[in-house]
């Protein structure tokens, strides 16, 4: 388990729905997250 994959449950714990940002080289681990799911609201 990776860091990153700790703060998306981290964020699905606080309740956390939605999140911004742009994809790129610096959060590229936190969306290759198994947990992460991508969708448009």
């Amino acid at each position: 388990m990776k860091a990153s994959d700790l703060f998306v449950k981290a964020l699905e714990n606080e309740g956390v729905e939605y999140i911004f940002g742009v994809p790129g080289e610096e959060n590229l681990d936190f969306l290759q997250s198994p947990d992460f799911r991508t969708g448009t609201p």
